[in-house]
């Protein structure tokens, strides 16, 4: 069973409780069936808000350019890294995607998988500083805490892992 996220309010919220801080390695895995690219950056997974730098938290993304993003928040520059495009990532059929994080602030830190295939980096920020906390925010399926970066489309089994796979 797959669930549609289709508008401001669609998201589904795991909350923060029992959930450590992400500055920690984790792996996000989630089957996707796109009907178009969302909201700016449309969220697959989340626990962060808007709220700006150095507001802690991170995010794994879909753009409109097709290619998916990794942000984590550090205190004096944030880890950034976009992979893709993806072509057919809006044909309206269930493709999966994953992504890890070691935790760490190099390109050498985060891999991005599509349907089996590594994707290659089309740029990356290295971060600087300590990695800010995101226990504040909830963690979030299909949208971000605020509402505004839903994504467009069905998602199923949809997995955190607090580890590397």
């Amino acid at each position: 069973m797959s669930r549609d996220f289709n508008g401001p309010t669609s998201a589904i919220r795991m909350g923060s409780g029992g959930l450590r801080d992400s500055a920690q390695p984790f792996t996000i895995a989630a089957w996707m069936a796109a009907d178009g690219l969302g909201e700016t950056a449309g969220r697959i997974m989340s626990k962060n808000s808007a709220a700006g730098a150095g507001a802690g938290g991170w995010l794994y993304a879909i753009q409109s350019s097709g290619r998916f993003i990794f942000n984590k928040d550090f205190s004096q520059n944030d880890v950034t890294f976009n992979f893709g495009p993806v072509s057919t990532f809006t044909d309206g059929t269930f493709h999966h995607t994953a992504m890890t994080w070691t935790g760490g602030v190099t390109t050498a830190s985060t891999v991005c998988y599509y349907d089996g295939n590594t994707l290659a980096y089309t740029s990356a920020s290295t971060g600087r500083g300590a990695a800010v906390g995101d226990s504040s925010w909830s963690l979030t399926i299909g949208n971000q805490d605020n509402a505004d970066r839903t994504f467009d489309g069905r998602m199923a089994h949809v997995h955190f892992f607090r580890r590397v796979l």
